[in-house]
């Protein structure tokens, strides 16, 4: 579960609540697990609508009806469990083995479910254990649809049809200088998923069997058994192998069999795949090489591939998965914009090729009359989703083709998963992110002028990928500011969650007559968002918006009024949930929280699993007010008090109350006095009871607080005013009953560069990753007096921390709103924080204007913690 913050905005007081979806645990004696219900109306009611909405091939569908049977690919949402997964395995050297651990027992339950919905019309034919995926026969279009219904089913795919995607350039690409030097892969292994390997030739050891010394550590036909080494006449596999080991010579390599006669079906590739995530510590397999690809052209990510859940299990466990880009740029009706599947799937390397020398003439299946090292080849598919390029042609390693030589980006992948083994082998840590952004970031640009616009990738170049990633700095690496809401618009909030392959925000919009309570979302990480689908009445006054997501839930609550000029006007908490990943005809009817009559303030939302949570300010009595839902928000309990507060403003009591919750653990926060007086409660059993006192985190604190809750783990972070207009940012953390320190950690530094001098440390946000990791952003005036008396701007920037042993020590901290940036906002504040995994973090957060139209940005980051 990921953080909420309270903060006190310009015209409102905003609340951004975020949850996130997690590894299910196991439910505490005597409490009851929630039931996993499927309503088929909160999901697709046809299978036109599945087709449309982009969870259904249409040829699976087409085959049904033909055949009145089809074998398919059910695919489930895999990112909170391996979120979940990876944040608490640690880097210890078991850390793949408690990754499959958790990942399998939690993929098996999503699957049982699935398939229990879908009733006899659907048969399980082979079952991935660690990956989110199993393949079904499918017997009747009202099982097809159940399936697409099931909680957790992200999709059903068509099982396809994949092609093969056929010493000189080892110099091209460094190998020799980065041998020399000792960069040679040993101690790893990489895994071929090709036609098999001829382990008897000379380039392995010329071996008997696969095992003990022979370079081929093992081989296996994961399609029908074809009793031979490498069943094709032009021993494709052997070849793909020979080029891995060409530049990695010390490393191993892994003949998985995936081909039939016909070719490779994506059933028998992700059983291969399954069986490199549950050997991958036995082997030390680093890489994972797949020369083949179907005839596609896509210039995006293919976020419904059916290759996508084998891809993030491979990279949770820290196998780098190359993929071959396609040899059909160019067929009777010319050149073809895009790469194929799987290369287009996320998380996989995509590799294109280029000549290492000159060849000319040379022609594969199109012809350059001329050629020359680091020329794009004329067959090599590209597009701005490629990820980088190294020699295709013309190679030879093996000894096969009896002196010819073969040209493909089947043979430039396996340059680059040779590569991979050897940077993992110099850094062993290195995640499966870092070796690729060393090997995506080094090396010559070239640039391919056959589309429109033109693209420029890198080149494999071994020697300074390995100096790449040597030099990685601990930091993170953060992305250019992304604009989140429309520009023009006075919209602020900040909410961010995160289900299967979208990210979302909730916020509220200033521009309407009645503020907007809206939702949006994203596929690619923020780099574009959907329409805003407004979530409550053009003739109603919208504010505190608030957001969680679970699984493939989306959650949102607000409190709305008729007339915000008003101080005794009654107020209502809102409460509305999305049951399909956030797509805009999802949303179901809004559910009344509170009751009609009184006044309340701030709404503010958790979830985790199947429990829903809200708590509230009910300002007439100055209580803190919670319920909770057992089934996603079909139905809750009665209010319960869980605090009580003096605190007051322009509308009365407001406790600026917050709430995060994990597993069976629900952690709120408020203002209990207009002093600052910051109060916490945390329940142990799900929200069926708080303890009677609560726990003071502070006396002084200003009007801003954070909570968070991942595991065992609950952290809070707030602004300790040690007098007006003076202050730092503070971090407390519990875990499994008790406080990990008897006092707050400081977190903010007054003194830093640029700057120099920083006052305040307010609106804090804070997220919990992996053991003991733990971010917090917050805002900070970069002068003593908070302002710019020749601008007479605010200059207040939004500053990051994070640490990795729960605010022991802590990494310097960075600008994330820099308001020296002319071309960003001058007052930077009200954070979100989410964390996609141990690696990836996204922060969003309000830029205001100088008049104080707020408009919401996002930065993402990459890199260990």
């Amino acid at each position: 579960m990921q953080p909420t913050s309270v903060r006190r905005g310009v015209a409102l007081v905003l609340l951004a609540a975020l949850a996130a979806g997690i590894l299910p645990r196991s439910v505490s004696a005597g409490t009851p697990a929630p039931t996993d219900r499927v309503v088929l109306a909160d999901r697709f009611r046809t299978l036109e609508e599945a087709t449309a909405a982009g969870s259904l091939d249409r040829a699976v569908s087409e085959k049904l009806r033909a055949k009145g049977s089809v074998d398919a690919l059910v695919t489930f949402d895999a990112d909170p469990v391996l979120a979940g997964a990876t944040a608490v395995a640690g880097n210890g050297p078991d850390r793949s083995r408690k990754i499959i651990a958790s990942i399998a027992p939690a993929f098996r339950g999503m699957k049982e479910r699935a398939l229990t919905a879908a009733g006899r019309g659907a048969a399980l034919l082979r079952d991935y254990e660690t990956l989110a995926t199993v393949f079904v026969r499918i017997r009747s279009a009202s099982a097809l649809l159940r399936l697409l219904s099931a909680e957790g089913v992200t999709g059903v795919r068509e099982d396809r049809l994949h092609k093969r995607a056929l010493a000189e350039s080892l110099a091209l690409v460094d190998q020799p200088e980065a041998a020399a030097a000792g960069y040679k892969g040993s101690n790893t292994s990489v895994a071929v998923l090709d036609t098999g390997v001829d382990y008897t030739r000379t380039a392995f050891g010329s071996c008997s069997a696969p095992g003990g010394t022979c370079k081929v550590a093992f081989a296996r036909d994961f399609a029908p058994e074809d009793n031979l080494r490498d069943a094709d006449p032009q021993l494709h596999g052997t070849n793909v192998s020979g080029i891995v080991l060409g530049v990695a010579p010390d490393a191993k390599v892994l003949g998985l069999d995936v081909f039939r006669a016909e070719g490779a079906y994506t059933s028998d590739i992700n059983a291969a795949m399954n069986w490199v995530v549950a050997n991958h510590a036995t082997y030390r397999i680093r890489a994972m090489n797949l020369s083949l690809g179907s005839t596609e052209y896509r210039t995006g990510t293919c976020w419904h591939s059916p290759s996508a859940p084998g891809f993030a299990s491979a990279r949770a466990v820290g196998v780098l998965p190359v993929v071959a880009a396609g040899n059909d740029a160019y067929d009777s009706t010319g050149f073809h914009n895009g790469i194929g599947d799987p290369a287009c799937a996320p998380g996989a390397l995509s590799v294109g090729a280029v000549y290492d020398g000159d060849i000319s003439p040379y022609t594969f299946g199109c012809g350059d009359r001329t050629t020359a090292a680091d020329r794009v080849t004329c067959f090599s598919q590209t597009g701005p989703n490629l990820g980088m390029l190294a020699p295709g042609a013309c190679i030879t390693a093996a000894d096969v083709g009896e002196g010819d030589c073969y040209g493909g980006t089947s043979q430039a992948a396996p340059h680059v998963a040779g590569a991979a083994a050897v940077l993992a082998a110099k850094k062993p840590a290195a995640t499966p992110t870092q070796v690729e952004a060393a090997l995506k970031g080094s090396g010559p640009s070239i640039t391919d002028s056959r589309p429109t616009p033109s693209v420029t990738k890198r080149r494999l170049e071994v020697d300074a990928a390995v100096q790449a990633l040597l030099a990685q700095p601990p930091s993170v690496s953060w992305e250019p500011p992304l604009h989140v809401t429309r520009q023009g618009t006075w919209s602020f909030g900040s909410s961010l969650s995160r289900t299967t392959s979208y990210l979302h925000t909730v916020y509220t919009d200033g521009n309407p007559s009645y503020l907007m309570v809206g939702h949006r979302r994203s596929m690619n990480g923020g780099a574009s968002w959907s329409p805003t689908v407004r979530l409550n009445p053009s003739t109603e006054h919208g504010e505190w918006a608030s957001s969680a997501s679970a699984g493939s839930y989306v959650y949102a609550a607000w409190t709305s009024l008729a007339n915000p000029a008003s101080s005794t006007a009654s107020r209502v908490v809102w409460f509305r949930r999305n049951t399909n990943q956030g797509r805009p005809t999802y949303w179901t009817a809004r559910k009344q929280i509170t009751p009609s009559a009184g006044r309340v303030d701030q709404a503010s939302i958790a979830a985790s699993g199947a429990y829903v949570y809200v708590v509230w300010t009910d300002s007439a009595t100055g209580t803190i007010k919670f319920r909770r839902s057992t089934d996603r928000g079909v139905t809750w309990s009665s209010p319960v008090n869980v605090g009580s507060t003096t605190n007051s403003d322009f509308y009365g009591r407001t406790g600026l109350q917050t709430i995060a919750s994990a597993g069976g653990n629900v952690a709120i926060a408020w203002m209990a006095n207009p002093h600052g007086a910051l109060k916490a409660k945390i329940s142990r059993n799900y929200g069926a009871s708080f303890p009677s006192t609560p726990t003071s985190l502070d006396t002084d604190s200003m009007d801003g607080a954070s909570v968070a809750a991942l595991g065992s783990r609950v952290a809070f972070a707030w602004t300790d005013l040690n007098s007006y207009g003076s202050g730092a940012a503070r971090l407390r953390v519990w875990e499994a009953g008790a406080w990990k320190t008897t006092a707050p950690r400081t977190v903010s530094a007054a003194s830093f560069s640029p700057s120099g001098f920083y006052k305040l440390g307010y609106d804090p946000a804070v997220a919990l990753v992996g053991t003991s990791g733990v971010g917090v952003a917050w805002s900070a005036c970069r002068r003593p007096d908070c302002s710019d008396s020749a601008t007479s701007l605010l200059g207040i920037d939004l500053l990051y921390r994070e640490s990795a042993n729960n605010g022991g020590t802590w990494k310097p901290q960075v600008i994330v709103g820099n308001s020296a940036e002319t071309n960003l906002r001058r007052v930077h504040d009200g954070a979100d924080i989410e964390w996609a995994s141990a690696t990836k973090r996204y922060i969003a957060y309000n830029g205001r204007t100088t008049d104080f139209s707020t408009q919401m940005y996002q930065r993402n980051a990459t890199g260990p913690l």
